[in-house]
């Protein structure tokens, strides 16, 4: 379904294999699916300093594509016991379980659309159990594909990488004494499928060292991004979204963060939450000030305390820079507008910004009937927030008799601002801005039109302005958090005076809104 010049990337942490990346070393790349083929190109990043914990010997324990549920040939005849001991130098273990699940019919589906735990079992002993499934294959951020993508799977979605299963072993295991590994499955016997298996890869690694006490290693800036792998959302005004790694054995309960437009001013804020050791979450902030004077597009983002505390084991890993969107920008009226499908009671939808103020929250009744909501907002950012609880967009194409509806943003005269691909899957989150603009890199011949001063002021500012005398343009004085700030002004030739004696001193915005777009100018009050 795409062109043949499309591509996509994938990000894998492959340190724990580096004792097999030596020497000559051939590398191959297995295609097999129902299309006509690909080419692949592979890169290597070598990230500089010292590992957290450095790799003696990875070992396989399992590697291949096992029956289930069939009961003249158990997939346990595969997933037998195996016995390890710590080798000389090493100090600690890391089981690496990569699994999912193919085949589907007969009874439950299995095994790609049913849901099964696997045990790992130390010296006979059960220590870990996980769910084998993915339920958030439509919120894939490669859509739409012409395939079943948006279905939920056994650990995979179509076109999207699969996640491994880590289990660290260190307090279970012991030096000098050797231990038996099992991996078994969920009961299941299987009715009238015969293609129903499990392809796992099981390893192990042993490291030389050790995991830090505390270590928080920063890995991804979801938001604000343009990377196409977190595409769902982006661009993004709303919020900052930093995934952060618990790479330590202490829990992660609160890191502070120092982020913002690289040139500009940083916000600091404090995230609290709980992250486990080995386990990676994504922790959620408040937005930055976007308004730089220098541009480029480039955000940045640092870890300062963990725990409470300067810094943590490795500050190698506190420090990622991403490139971003600007977000689209509206005017204060506007129009959604929403044709329902066969299904309107799966679809609801809520409109907010990121102070939590909610401006249309509301669900549909009516099938095969168009909604059309008028907002009147704020200056501000926004979130729009479109929920399927089918998963299934307001059209798939293998749903058919679920229909085909739409969602629009429009203009007060018609005029259409934004459509949307109705193969969404879960949902849309979609973030803009109300009457000003996130800062861009180039100045555009707009700007230069305008000029204020004296700035920074006390007591006033001048807005200087020179065009065309048939341009139409409004003018709104904005605080920090987007707020509108109301003072006094006289117009005279070619200028607006603004009073701004009484303002409290701090950063402002004055944002003039034209025909042809907007134009952000920053204002310091003294």
């Amino acid at each position: 379904g795409f062109t043949s010049a499309w591509k996509w990337n994938y990000v894998f942490d492959v340190s724990d294999y580096v004792t097999l990346l030596k020497d000559s070393v051939e590398i191959e790349v297995f295609y097999s699916g129902y299309q006509d083929g690909f080419t692949a190109s592979l890169d290597f990043e070598f990230i500089e300093g010292t590992p957290q914990r450095k790799v003696k010997d990875i070992v396989p324990i399992y590697r291949g594509s096992f029956p289930y549920g069939n009961p003249n040939n158990s997939i346990e005849n595969y997933l037998v016991p195996k016995t390890f001991k710590l080798p000389e130098g090493s100090v600690e273990a890391r089981m690496i379980v990569i699994q999912t699940g193919h085949g589907f019919g007969g009874n439950e589906n299995c095994a790609e659309f049913c849901p099964k735990y696997h045990y790992v079992k130390i010296n006979g002993e059960e220590k870990f159990k996980t769910l084998v499934w993915r339920e958030d294959c439509g919120l894939n951020p490669l859509y739409p594909q012409p395939g079943t993508w948006l279905y939920d799977r056994a650990n995979w979605c179509p076109g999207d990488m699969v996640h491994p299963y880590h289990y660290e072993l260190g307090d279970i295991v012991n030096k000098g004494d050797s231990f038996t590994i099992d991996l078994d499955m969920e009961a299941f016997t299987n009715n009238g499928n015969n293609s129903c298996s499990y392809i796992i890869s099981g390893y192990l690694v042993f490291y030389e060292n050790i995991k830090p006490i505390t270590d928080a290693a920063l890995i991804d800036i979801v938001a604000p991004n343009k990377d196409p792998r977190f595409t769902r959302t982006n661009p993004n005004c709303f919020e900052s979204i930093f995934r952060v790694e618990n790479l330590g054995r202490q829990p992660l309960s609160s890191i502070e963060f120092s982020y913002g437009v690289k040139g500009g001013k940083r916000s600091v804020f404090t995230w609290q939450g709980e992250i486990k050791s080995g386990e990676t979450g994504d922790c959620v902030l408040w937005q930055p000030d976007y308004f730089a004077e220098v541009g480029g597009e480039i955000f940045e983002c640092e870890i300062l305390k963990v725990n409470g505390f300067d810094g943590d084991h490795n500050n190698e890993n506190n420090y990622l820079t991403s490139s971003y969107q600007i977000t689209p920008h509206y005017p204060s009226q506007f129009i959604i507008q929403l044709r329902t499908n066969n299904v309107p009671l799966d679809n609801n939808l809520k409109i907010e910004n990121n102070d939590g103020n909610i401006y249309l929250e509301r669900t549909y009744d009516s099938p095969n009937t168009l909604y059309r909501d008028t907002l009147n907002l704020p200056s501000g950012c926004f979130k729009l927030y479109l929920n399927d609880k089918g998963k299934n967009g307001l059209y798939f194409w293998a749903f058919q008799s679920g229909g085909n509806g739409n969602i629009q943003i429009r203009g007060m005269n018609g005029q259409l601002y934004r459509n949307f691909n109705s193969d969404f899957g879960t949902s849309i989150e979609h973030y803009f801005t109300v009457n000003y603009t996130m800062q861009t890199e180039n100045v555009s011949v707009l700007e230069t039109k305008f000029s204020v001063y004296p700035n920074p002021s006390e007591e006033y500012f001048i807005l200087d302005y020179s065009f065309a005398s048939d341009l139409k343009f409004d003018v709104k004085l904005l605080n920090v958090l987007g707020q509108e700030v109301v003072v006094p002004f006289e117009i005279q030739q070619e200028q607006m005076k603004f009073n701004i004696s009484t303002v409290s001193p701090g950063m402002y915005f004055l944002i003039i809104q034209t025909e042809q777009g907007a134009v952000s100018k920053k204002i310091i009050v003294e």
